[in-house]
């Protein structure tokens, strides 16, 4: 079965109509032989149309398919921008105040949006995201979409040149490696790029007169200190509500690791 989701603002809510479609089916079922035994099994699966090439690989395809005849179709954009914080005055063991003044400092924030999914029919938080039109670049990609999404400019985030792999595949030429979604369901991938936004930039003044986004989308941004985007995610669905999207749960999920492992500064 396949649905037809309408949904308008009314204040600050989004209310959904959902339209069942008929002849438009939205699973695929296919047979591949499953190894060792090569016993046929039936899959269900949901797989992109804008995909560029076929990605449901018969069984006789070559191993040899990688990521460079296996492409991805979106890209999800990781934005990072300093901001000024406000640290309260520190204690010491005694409980008195090293400093008399509160300190203002400037950590990195990640930009988060809200927005309405229907498929779940809750407001979801996700990182800018979009599909790459043909002949597009991921990285070209990522800078269209983040200007239409959130009116913010930026600029692709250089890669470190104290590794290995990073002096190999610079972030400005290579996308990074191809993320599968959820390969066990559908054969969308997406690459997952960084940019930074300077908020001093004139650009960047006013933001929402810049967005370009369709009819049908409803978008609120979000910039969250990335040293606090673990407990944030909790806070979010817990108190407030909110779905967490995939890619920011994980992204939490490494700060949080980085922190517990001591690993970074985190």
């Amino acid at each position: 079965m396949a649905v037809q989701f309408l949904y308008s603002k009314q204040g600050t809510h989004l209310t959904a109509s959902i339209t069942q479609l008929t002849n438009t089916p939205n699973r695929l079922k296919y047979t591949h032989p499953s190894a060792p035994t090569s016993t046929p099994r039936t899959y269900e699966a949901a797989e992109r149309a804008t995909r560029p090439i076929p990605t449901l690989r018969s069984a006789d395809a070559p191993e040899t398919e990688t990521r460079e005849t296996v492409s991805a179709d979106s890209v999800g954009i990781i934005v990072i921008a300093d901001m000024e914080v406000t640290m309260p005055p520190a204690e010491t063991q005694k409980g008195k105040m090293t400093q008399n003044k509160h300190k203002t400092t400037k950590q990195p924030h990640i930009l988060l949006l809200k927005q309405f999914r229907p498929p779940i029919d809750r407001v979801c938080i996700e990182i800018p995201a979009g599909l790459i039109d043909s002949g597009e670049s991921p990285q070209t990609c990522a800078l269209r979409e983040l200007k239409e999404e959130t009116g913010y400019t930026g600029t692709i985030i250089p890669s470190p040149s104290s590794t290995t792999t990073t002096a190999t595949y610079p972030f400005d030429t290579y996308p990074g490696p191809t993320h599968f979604n959820d390969p066990g369901f559908t054969n969308t991938a997406t690459h997952l790029i960084h940019i930074a936004v300077d908020l001093s930039d004139s650009r960047n003044t006013s933001p929402d007169s810049q967005k370009q986004l369709e009819e049908n989308e409803h978008v609120e941004a979000l910039w969250v200190p990335v040293k606090e985007l673990y407990e944030m995610c909790v806070k979010l669905e817990r108190e407030e509500g909110y779905a967490i999207d995939a890619r920011v749960g994980t992204l939490a999920e490494g700060v949080e690791m980085a922190r517990r492992l001591g690993l970074g500064g985190a």
